[in-house]
């Protein structure tokens, strides 16, 4: 997505970003993105200004805190003290403000290595929320009311740690990954494919809670879907492995472009039914990786007998916005 146009609102024209890619198209990504994961993304310029407007920002943040009385103590931690801001960034790459809430940063690079922009992820709960008593000793502390503070966090997502870094890897690698087409004007590279397919994995995981999936490919030359990325399958498999398009359920998928969801609604589709003979899965999804001209690839994702999780078409709807998404950004 090459830069052609005007800044995007909010977006500093010095950015040295928006030479490179079209900030209007990354914007609608970015949005997209959240809206799935329910997690706030944005873009910062290296000297802290904003490239793209926070994506699913919390009303703590856009409201809350910004009209509290203590203004400059309270979103002083909004950014990191290399970008001017008062919070002290981990090892992990997150970094906690006055409010309770995690935020995770990352740099985007060019080829060349120089910095281009940071992504920020959140904010963000971790693991488990405070008690309400805690929240509460919080507020006070704060000079917030009580029910007010409550309320704006009660909007805020809790997630593990792991999906926080999942996250974190599968936007920046999508991120990267379209910097550098921009820069080399190619198809894909392989290994940068690979690690975007990987972190779409996570993601998809820690979102659906499945046990066993994989991501595949589709080769062109020979109509073959192979195992680009997987979780609990073993290695032969993911070593050997081939469907045809056409076939099984993950070729069905890949040549009619849409996903299934494989329940008992699913045994009885007739054109399935030979496929499904697993007693092992409990619920599954197959979900084809759709770029706006063709089919890429499917994913794969699936619950074990004796678990108590079980796909219904929300998932499958959320799952396919979230491969759209990515297949999007990888072949555009």
């Amino acid at each position: 997505m090459p830069r052609k146009d005007n800044p995007a609102p909010g977006e500093s024209p010095l950015s040295p970003l928006k030479d490179i890619i079209n900030i209007r198209e990354w914007q609608k990504i970015q949005d997209n993105f959240s809206s799935v994961t329910e997690v706030g993304l944005r873009l910062l310029n290296p000297d802290g200004t904003p490239i793209t407007t926070h994506s699913q920002q919390p009303h703590l943040c856009r409201e809350l805190l910004p009209n509290s009385p203590a203004k400059e103590m309270l979103c002083g931690t909004c950014l990191p003290t290399f970008l001017h801001g008062k919070a002290v960034v981990d090892k992990n790459l997150s970094y906690v403000c006055e409010a309770g809430v995690h935020n995770f940063i990352t740099p985007l690079t060019a080829i060349d290595g120089r910095i281009l922009a940071y992504l920020v992820v959140g904010p963000v709960i971790l693991v488990m929320r405070k008690s309400k008593e805690e929240y509460r000793r919080m507020a006070q502390a704060l000079g917030l009311e009580f029910e007010d503070f409550w309320g704006a966090l009660s909007e805020i997502k809790t997630i593990s740690f792991h999906c926080a870094k999942s996250l974190v890897e599968l936007v920046k690698d999508v991120a990267e990954y379209t910097i550098r087409l921009a820069y080399q004007n190619i198809i894909f590279s392989p290994v940068q494919l690979t690690k975007i397919l990987d972190a779409l994995l996570d993601v998809a995981f820690e979102i659906s809670h499945a046990d066993i999936g994989s991501v595949m490919f589709l080769d062109r030359t020979t109509n073959d879907l192979t195992i680009a990325a997987s979780r609990g399958i073993t290695e032969d498999i993911v070593r050997t492995a081939r469907v045809k398009l056409g076939t099984g359920i993950s070729g069905i998928a890949a040549e009619e472009g849409r996903a299934f969801l494989l329940d008992t609604a699913g045994r009885e589709n007739n054109k399935l039914a030979p496929y499904l003979n697993r007693p092992q899965l409990g619920s599954a999804m197959v979900i084809p990786l759709r770029t706006k001209e063709e089919v890429v690839g499917v994913m794969n994702i699936a619950a074990l007998e004796g678990s108590e999780v079980r796909f219904d078409q929300d998932n499958v709807d959320t799952m396919s916005r979230l491969a759209g998404l990515v297949a999007s950004a990888i072949n555009p």
